[in-house]
Parts: structure tokens; C-alpha cells; sequence
């Protein structure tokens, strides 16, 4: 029988941020102040019916606020929302919205202005995968600003998309 060589820690985390992804805010209205957080790891699901998924770090404090919610915004943050990104990322939940504009849903979804894309939400099923919680969204609206590239983290750096 071989040794497990398995990958652990600080290294694995540095093999798998050597793959770029997109930086996505996931956000809501609670008791009619906006509560959101940062996540590095979205992906397109389904076409038919339209899902998209997130994974969230069990530990997150703000997740479990947002699953309550009727609906959620997941906003791919622009190329240019580098600083907003961190303030939503960082700061404590009462401070993160500070100078990052926002708009409301009707249906209480909150969408960053100036984000590259924008879904309307609701949250379908959630599924334990190690310390992380795999979420999947129904999407119940979709905007794409064309002339908006999008943020990606890559190499634990945020970055830009290069030119063709």
C-alpha cells in the first residue's frame, strides 16, 4: 500500500489558487440594511433550468444569514471593483457596504452597481464537501454589462483579464 502524498494546507492552498476564477459578491437585504460577502469560487451550473453554484467556507458567519433570505444577488464584480471587493471581503459585516454602491430587487436581492454581471437568486440545495458548503442557485433574472470585463483572483491576487 502506498503512503497518502496527498497535498495539505498552506501548499494545496497555493496549487489551487493557481487557477483563476471570478469574484463574486452574494448579497441580500436583512431587516432593511444590505448583509453580503465575497466569494472566489462561482460557477455556471445548468442552462435548462438555469443554476449557478457557489462554495462558502463553513466557518463564514455571514452565509448562514443570507440562506434565510427569499432571495440573493451574486454580482461578478468588475475589473474595476478591486477596492469594493475588499471592503466586502474584509471589513466587519456593519461596515462592508460603506462606500459600495448597491441597488435592491423588488424581491430583496441586492445587486452591486457597476458589477460586470448580475443574477437574481434563490437558493435550491446546499451540500457538505469537506470544510466548504457547495450552494446552488435557481436564477430568476440575469443582466450582462458587455463593456464591463470582469475581477479575477488568480495566485491569491486580484487581477484584470489581458486584451486580445
Amino acid at each position: 500500500m502506498r503512503p497518502d502524498t496527498r497535498p495539505g494546507g498552506a501548499e494545496l492552498h497555493h496549487i489551487f489558487s493557481a487557477h483563476p476564477s471570478g469574484v463574486v459578491a452574494v448579497c441580500g437585504v436583512l431587516d432593511q440594511e444590505p448583509i453580503g460577502m465575497v466569494v472566489s469560487t462561482f460557477t455556471p451550473v445548468s442552462l435548462s433550468p438555469p443554476i449557478v453554484s457557489i462554495c462558502i467556507q463553513k466557518t463564514s458567519t455571514t452565509w448562514p444569514v443570507l440562506a434565510t433570505l427569499p432571495r440573493v444577488g451574486v454580482s461578478i464584480l468588475g475589473d474595476d471593483q478591486e477596492e469594493q471587493c475588499r471592503r466586502l471581503a474584509a471589513l466587519p459585516a456593519t461596515e462592508r457596504f460603506t462606500d459600495v454602491p448597491w441597488q435592491q430587487t423588488l424581491d430583496g436581492a441586492v445587486m452591486i452597481l457597476g458589477a460586470s454581471t448580475t443574477f437574481e437568486c434563490t437558493l435550491m440545495s446546499q451540500i457538505e464537501a469537506g470544510d466548504h458548503l457547495i450552494v446552488l442557485f435557481t436564477l430568476h433574472d440575469a443582466h450582462d454589462d458587455t463593456d464591463r470585463e470582469p475581477l479575477v483572483l488568480c495566485r491569491s491576487r486580484y487581477q484584470r483579464l489581458a486584451p486580445r
